[in-house]
């Protein structure tokens, strides 16, 4: 998305007829030259409000044609387009243009792309191809109102999974959790004020990713339950980019709770010896892989958003605490690139969409933040990707809202590989160079 953004709205002034269709096309053509890259509004890089310009369309008739000339200045800038049409035949003297311009660093503008992004992901979770091949998106929930009891409900909720022991017991009440968020977004504003809550959840992805020895034959149980705990959590980032508590909480205490929550994630789930090799383990740990690039991909999203939403979080600290952590995300990369290469080297359904773009979305950006995946990159898979990522359009089906994206993250992901290869064949030839 370009980083000025335009939002257009004609009115027509008094009691005068409106333009005809015609009229409205050859209007349209004439903001067409809004999108020119001849023109660039200087707006100051630090403003945070919209600025509105409002300017008059003259359109006088002469004979059989009229002109229109619409003329917009900021700062020194300008533009100017020309509109003939030979066939009105009802003149107009003039028409008011209402004109925002909002800078990438505006509020209402990261909003509207939170937004936008967050109705594709939405739509293509519950995107059902039907036979012949349309999507059906089932309608959005609706959203609830704040309560005095609904706010009771939660506290005890909240009580009962910190306070219960049982592993059986607490992932009925985290499922309970996850289905109330679900279904009702207030509980999200209650969840990102619950620090204690929120610390016992993420202190549970550690205990749960390491082996209890003591309890080997319940580790099939004990990774169902992370796949929930991440799953929960994934579903709490999402769509609440307008919560100024949850930036809060990951950045209190130095983003004590953001470091906590990578590390924790970036331990690989250890497997008994006696279930290597069983069907339903390895289904669970393929599971718990998607879960865990969702909720990277929710942390890096949230990291990119800070200085919109007013927060000193920015993706070095991710990369610090990656960095932190490289001998257990070292492993974790790897089997995240593996798993994106897997997918997208056969035809991906538009269920599958979203598991591409959060893939390559978190491959990506950790390539270029983090040293240490960058490394890993570099060493391991740069003939691999460059192979199995070769024209993704052909392979990415079109019935998903993602598509777009999608193609256009693994193609960023091939830019970058293919920018590493022409380094290394260039160290590669002044080597023998000097070999000669």
């Amino acid at each position: 998305m370009d980083s000025t953004s335009s939002i257009v709205s004609a009115s027509s002034d008094g009691d005068k007829s409106p333009p005809t269709t015609k009229s409205m096309r050859s209007l349209a053509a004439s903001l067409s030259a809004l999108s020119s890259p001849s023109w660039h509004g200087a707006l100051n890089g630090s403003q945070r409000r919209s600025t509105k310009l409002k300017e008059k369309f003259d359109l006088s008739p002469d004979n059989e044609s009229s002109h229109r000339r619409l003329n917009m200045s900021d700062s020194g800038s300008s533009v100017s387009s020309w509109s003939q049409d030979s066939s009105l035949d009802s003149p107009v003297s003039s028409t008011e243009l209402d004109l925002f311009l909002l800078t990438d660093s505006t509020l209402f503008f990261q909003l509207l792309q939170a937004a936008s992004l967050n109705e594709k992901i939405a739509g293509t979770r519950s995107l059902n191809i039907l036979v012949n091949g349309e999507p059906k998106i089932p309608k959005r929930r609706k959203k609830s109102i704040f309560s005095t009891v609904q706010c009771q409900l939660y506290a005890q909720l909240s009580s009962d999974i910190r306070t219960t022991d049982k592993l059986e017991r607490r992932f009925e009440l985290v499922q309970e959790l996850l289905t109330a968020a679900t279904h009702d977004p207030a509980i999200k504003k209650y969840f990102w004020k619950d620090y204690d809550l929120f610390r016992e959840l993420v202190e549970d992805i550690g205990r749960y990713r390491r082996l209890r020895p003591h309890r080997p034959n319940n580790r099939a149980d004990e990774m169902e339950y992370l796949i929930l705990l991440e799953s929960c959590i994934v579903s709490m980032f999402r769509e609440a980019e307008h919560l100024p508590h949850r930036m809060s909480l990951l950045a209190a205490n130095s983003h004590d709770m953001l470091r906590l929550l990578v590390e924790n994630t970036s331990l690989l789930p250890h497997i008994p010896n006696h279930l290597s090799g069983n069907a339903e383990m390895e289904g669970l740990v393929d599971e718990l892989l998607d879960t865990t690039t969702s909720l990277l991909f929710e942390i890096l999203l949230t990291a990119s958003e800070h200085p919109t939403f007013g927060s000193d979080l920015t993706l070095s600290h991710v990369s610090r605490f990656v960095e932190n952590s490289a001998a257990n995300f070292m492993p974790l990369y790897s089997k995240i690139i593996d798993r994106g290469l897997s997918v997208i080297s056969r035809t991906v359904s538009a269920n599958a969409t979203l598991l591409v773009y959060t893939l390559f979305y978190v491959v990506e950006a950790l390539s270029r933040g983090s040293r240490v995946c960058n490394e890993v990159l570099k060493s391991n898979h740069l003939e691999d990707i460059r192979y199995y990522c070769a024209n993704p359009e052909l392979r990415i089906i079109r019935y998903s809202p993602l598509q777009s994206l999608a193609i256009q993250k693994v193609n960023d992901l091939l830019a970058t590989i293919r920018l590493y290869i022409l380094a290394l064949e260039d160290i590669q030839s002044l080597a023998i160079q000097k070999v000669l």
